[in-house]
């Protein structure tokens, strides 16, 4: 990686050595092809990127596994940490792919808008452009897109982190009988921007659709939406990480979420 950056700064000041400052249509299209390959050895590789993903998701998932035997502790207690893991390690294996392929993308779109903004430079149709002799713009520029690359991976990565830990989540839920669910909004911390409902519905309680409890008549939705019907779900929006809280006791329930048939040997004994 190092090497081809180096090789994409020694093209960009061959270029910066010939450009005289005059627009040359000719000698941009001579030019462009070089670029490109330039920049796709400067950006990390396919390869380079699903080692990384997959490297950083599976340390999201093992501590999110933990996480997750806290939050269904009385479920899954008999299952170890790694027992669970591997249990959901197929839906790690799907978010790996899918994540790649958007940094991929995200890639290629990058890459292709550094050449367009190279040939726009280079012939004087920016908007609000500096004089072009000004020749380190370019590489400036460009220098620029790769840190910041590096930094969109990362936090992509965590964005996906916590959107595979919801989808397993909720896996568990359904499997264990959840009846509702209750959102939970992540500690507000420096750099991290809260969005205003989501912080409005922290420590609500939601009926999950179509559960025993809820068909028996022991529970009931009290006026508020479904769990699966709130939108969007925690995790699913961009950079969110609010999660759901399972509740499988109707002991845990509020009040208004209950009904006379929720406790019957208790209302008989009274």
């Amino acid at each position: 990686m190092a090497a081809s950056k180096q090789a994409l700064r020694e093209l960009l000041k061959q270029f910066e050595e010939q450009f005289t400052g005059e627009p040359d249509v000719d000698m941009i299209r001579a030019w462009l092809p070089q670029l490109r390959t330039a920049l796709h050895g400067a950006f990390p590789s396919d390869v380079r990127i699903t080692e990384e993903v997959a490297r950083l998701l599976g340390i999201r998932f093992r501590r999110g596994m933990q996480s997750l035997k806290k939050r269904h502790r009385l479920e899954i207690g008999r299952l170890g940490p790694e027992a669970i893991a591997e249990r959901y390690r197929p839906m790690l294996a799907d978010r790996i792919r899918a994540s790649a392929e958007l940094i991929k993308l995200n890639r290629d779109e990058e890459i292709e808008r550094q050449l367009r903004r190279f040939a726009g430079w280079a012939t004087g149709s920016l908007p609000n452009q500096t004089k072009r002799t000004d020749k380190g713009e370019l590489g400036k520029g460009i220098t620029k897109s790769l840190q910041e690359e590096s930094f969109v991976r990362r936090r992509v990565c965590i964005d996906q982190g916590h959107k595979l830990i919801a989808a397993v989540d909720d896996v568990i839920a359904l499997e264990h009988g959840a009846i509702a669910k209750k959102w939970r909004h992540v500690i507000p911390h420096a750099g991290y921007q809260s969005r205003e409902d989501h912080l409005e519905r922290d420590g609500i309680i939601y009926a999950v659709k179509g559960n025993g409890m809820l068909e028996a008549g022991r529970m009931r939705k009290a006026g508020r939406p479904y769990a699966e019907d709130v939108d969007p779900q925690p995790a699913m929006a961009p950079y969110c990480s609010c999660w759901w809280e399972s509740v499988y006791d109707l002991e845990d329930l509020p009040a208004d979420m209950l009904t006379e048939k929720s406790f019957p040997k208790r209302n008989a004994e009274t």
